[in-house]
């Protein structure tokens, strides 16, 4: 009997809290921010999947995201993992539209619905891959301990690419955009290597 189609693991995925950048409508990837006091306070008045209780809370190594998994998920055991850090936006790294509106590469990044790569940026191909392959190593490393709940704490972006390629039902790309704080309850299904989406924290 193939024990590893038969594991299945519940998961809570999470992205982070505000960040002042994302007050401002910046394009925050590779910029290592902390949480903002309004983004701290929404957190912490928040009850976030209540009931569930994860075994180990996997997070991007940002700042962003270790202090949101802290706030949420306190004293869980964290394993950060470089694949679900967030897309490096190039030249348009921590601005804003009105800032970029007028570039000619700005225009045609986001005719391409961001699927071309921003000048000095990440392509995102190579952004889905190590994203994936990151989700498979987590999956992997629940199944060797044992662990039948855990968490995901990471970005909008990181999420995006992440259930385009293995959620199901399937769905639109932006369709799936988190807000600050907000995620999912799900399961994966490791015999059929799908994410099946239960409810949307935030929403239910």
């Amino acid at each position: 009997m193939d024990t590893g189609a038969m594991f299945c693991l519940e998961l809570a995925l999470l992205r982070h809290g505000r960040t002042r950048g994302n007050e401002e409508g910046r394009y925050v990837g590779r910029t290592d921010e902390e949480l903002s006091p309004g983004g701290r306070k929404a957190l912490e008045g928040k009850r976030l999947f209540a009931g569930f209780h994860p075994q180990a809370v996997f997070v991007s190594p940002m700042r962003r995201c270790v202090q949101t998994a802290e706030l949420v998920w306190p004293g869980i055991q964290e394993i950060q993992m470089e694949e679900f850090r967030e897309t490096d936006f190039g030249l348009f790294e921590y601005k804003t539209y009105g800032e970029l509106r007028e570039l000619p590469s700005y225009r045609q990044w986001i005719a391409s619905a961001g699927r071309l790569p921003a000048p000095g940026g990440e392509d995102a191909q190579a952004v889905r891959e190590r994203i994936v392959s990151g989700f498979r190593r987590l999956a992997g490393r629940c199944q060797r301990e044992g662990w039948e709940r855990a968490a995901l704490v990471a970005h909008g972006g990181t999420f995006l690419y992440l259930l385009e390629e293995l959620a199901e039902p399937a769905g639109d790309f932006y369709g799936r955009q988190a807000g600050n704080g907000e995620g999912w309850l799900a399961r994966w299904d490791a015999g059929r290597g799908r994410i099946v989406l239960l409810y949307r924290e935030g929403e239910a």
